[in-house]
This record gives structure tokens, C-alpha cells and sequence, in this order.
């Protein structure tokens, strides 16, 4: 019973680290998003000292970019890696990558081996190959329920708000104006994920890509019925 008391407590330790680093993570990625927005508007303050969560902060972004710059060279990743691409921001595009979440996933995976290894080292816990690889699979998987619940909270903002965006595009194009203007129309009358979206949309068009390809890229990230049936209109348009 104690060595089970014990080996509970490390479960939680690692646990609250989990929840503890996914917090950092999301708080400084939306402080930095802010100030990416905000930065040509204001000055550069002036910062005796950075904090000590600042340069945490920084050490381990530093070992996520490390992490992810080896693994893009991996090209069997790469099928795996695109999925996360609908967690990144329009404003986090240039901060963050697709293999940034590859690399988190690792570093939890690893410290929660490490905490495995550590229980049996002291005798809390015997080795047990199902136990192992179960855990395995629970540290990797974890980080999946965070980042699909916040998706989930932008896929119904998104949902709740395509059907302005596209009464927005559809009395732009009575106005004579092109897809391209309409998209820019959106993104300057609406907010929140929707614009986000769209801006998204706006970058693929420029980019170059044909308009049934940006609006099916857009219909993948968000896998709503409204943007399937917009993605063939537009195609048709």
C-alpha cells in the first residue's frame, strides 16, 4: 500500500509539471502574440532583468527549436507534423512550427519516463513491460486533450461566426468586388478566430495557390459542414 501511496505521488508530481508547462507554454505564446501585434504601435520598454519565468521561458524554447530542427529533417514526419498546423495562429506563424508540438510531446514523454525510471530505482514500483509502454503512450498522448479542447473552443467560435463572413463575401461580391477583396473585407469587419482564419485564406491566395485548393486547406483546419459547402461555391464561383 505505501509503495503504491508513493508511486501516486509521483504520478501527481508529474501531473501538476504537465499542467505547469503546458500553462507557461500557452501564457507566453499569448503574450508573445500580443506583442507581435502591438509591438509597431509602442515602444521598446526598457528591462533591467528578466524574470526568472522569462528565462525559463526562453532555455526552453531554445530546446523545443533544437528538438524540432532535427526532426524536420525527418521526412517521414512530415505527413504526422502538418496535422498541428491548425493550432498555430495567424499571429504565431513565424514563432512557431508544426514540429514544435512533435518536440513538446517528446520532452514530456521523457520526463515522464525519466520519473518511471526514477520509481524504480527506489523501489516504489517493479518494472512491468504493459505498465511501460501504457505509460509511454499516456505522457505522449496527453498534450492531444489540451491542445483539442482549446481547438474545440476556436472551432465553435468559428462555427458561430462563418455564417457573418460569408453574408460579408457575398455583399462584396454584389459590390463588384473580387474573392480576394471579399476575404479582406472579412478580415477587416470581423474578430477573434473567424479572422484569424481568413487571414490565413489571404497569405494562401497571395501565395499563389488556386482558390478550390486555399478554401480546401481552410475547410481542413477547421473540418466544418458550412466551410465544405463555402469551399464549393467558391470553387464553382
Amino acid at each position: 500500500m505505501n509503495n503504491l501511496i508513493k508511486f501516486g505521488i509521483i504520478q501527481l508530481i508529474a501531473l501538476v509539471f504537465l499542467i505547469f508547462f503546458m500553462t507557461i507554454l500557452f501564457r507566453q505564446s499569448k503574450a508573445l502574440k500580443y506583442e507581435k501585434r502591438l509591438g509597431p504601435f509602442s515602444l521598446d520598454p526598457y528591462i533591467d532583468e528578466a524574470t526568472f519565468l522569462d528565462k525559463a521561458y526562453t532555455m526552453l524554447w531554445k530546446i523545443i527549436k533544437s528538438i524540432s530542427s532535427f526532426l524536420s529533417k525527418l521526412k517521414f514526419l512530415d505527413k504526422f507534423a502538418s496535422k498541428y498546423e491548425r493550432y498555430i495562429t495567424y499571429e504565431e506563424q513565424d514563432l512557431k512550427s508544426n514540429f514544435d508540438y512533435l518536440s513538446v510531446k517528446l520532452m514530456i514523454t521523457v520526463f515522464i519516463i525519466s520519473l518511471y525510471i526514477i520509481s524504480l530505482l527506489i523501489g516504489i514500483n517493479k518494472f512491468n513491460i504493459a505498465t511501460f509502454i501504457i505509460t509511454i503512450l499516456v505522457a505522449f498522448f496527453a498534450p492531444n486533450i489540451y491542445w483539442n479542447y482549446t481547438f474545440a473552443q476556436k472551432k465553435k467560435q468559428v462555427e458561430n461566426d462563418l455564417l457573418k463572413a460569408i453574408i460579408i463575401m457575398n455583399n462584396s461580391f454584389k459590390a463588384g468586388n473580387n474573392v480576394i477583396q471579399a476575404v479582406e473585407t472579412v478580415i477587416a469587419e470581423l474578430d477573434g478566430p473567424i479572422k484569424d482564419e481568413f487571414r490565413k485564406i489571404h497569405v494562401d491566395i497571395n501565395y499563389g495557390l488556386s482558390l478550390d485548393v486555399v478554401f480546401e486547406r481552410f475547410y481542413d483546419r477547421v473540418k466544418l459542414k458550412e466551410a465544405k459547402l463555402l469551399t464549393t461555391s467558391l470553387a464553382l464561383l
